[in-house]
């Protein structure tokens, strides 16, 4: 079941990759390759320093050792809903495909362009089109006043709204002395919601989920994330949860 190796390196990084970004081998829930791959280090915990994400994989399945067995019966499951949703996708691409090629192609008709933009469409409403014309005119002449005095548009400062999923490596871990610390962390342009959420992930371990707000060009998200990461002891991993223009 398991395709990494505990004596190769680059079998190592590669799952040590995998785990920084999640909680399990399986995403957010333990499967059977979680069981199998704990079997091949044989009770030896990685090294935390060089493989913070394998580490903290392995003391969490190790707690879990009473259930361990009964994850191997899981990934049957699972492949099983997969290949269903792989063949209801294939069947779906494939009613699609008999349309596209069903479907007729009709030579587009375009109207010569023009430079008159109040011309009046012969096939249009004369009433809409007066209104039509009415309505452009009187842009055009706010456009004009307002270049006539001078005017700039006003300056729009970009920002963005972040969410971010924090995991962290123990159980019993304090969240909000966490969310507290993480505050701390300031920089011109960014600024920190004071709701925080602390929702379960699996098996009663929790993850901290909290709000920013930066300043696109003064504030990099990713340096955000740094700054967090330097709390190795406490945390495991952040992750992007959301991101959104404001």
């Amino acid at each position: 079941m398991s395709t990494y190796n505990a004596n190769c390196g680059t079998s190592l990084t590669e799952l040590n990759k995998l785990l920084t970004a999640n909680m399990f081998i399986g995403g957010s829930t333990p499967n059977a390759q979680d069981a199998f791959t704990y079997e091949i280090f044989n009770g030896n915990a990685p090294c935390a320093t060089k493989y913070p994400g394998i580490a903290g994989w392995f003391f969490l399945v190790h707690y879990y050792a009473n259930i361990r067995e009964s994850w191997k019966t899981i990934a049957p499951v699972q492949e099983k809903g997969k290949q269903e949703k792989k063949e209801k996708t294939e069947k779906k691409e494939e009613k699609t495909e008999q349309k596209e090629e069903k479907k007729e192609e009709k030579p587009a008709v375009t109207k010569p362009a023009s430079d008159d933009i109040f011309e009046v469409d012969e096939e249009e409403d004369p009433e809409k089109a007066k209104a039509r014309q009415a309505r452009m005119k009187a842009a055009l002449d706010k456009k004009k006043a307002k270049d006539a005095k001078g005017g700039k548009k006003e300056e729009v400062i970009a920002k963005s709204l972040v969410l971010l999923d924090i995991k962290v490596w123990e159980q019993d871990q304090d969240l909000e002395a966490l969310a507290k610390k993480i505050k701390d962390i300031t920089m011109d342009g960014l600024v920190w919601k004071e709701e925080i959420k602390t929702p379960v992930i699996a098996f009663g371990m929790k993850k901290l989920v909290m709000g920013l707000v930066v300043e696109d060009e003064k504030v990099s998200v990713e340096d955000v994330i740094e700054k967090i990461l330097e709390f190795e002891d406490e945390c495991q991993s952040v992750d992007i949860a959301s991101f959104g223009k404001i």
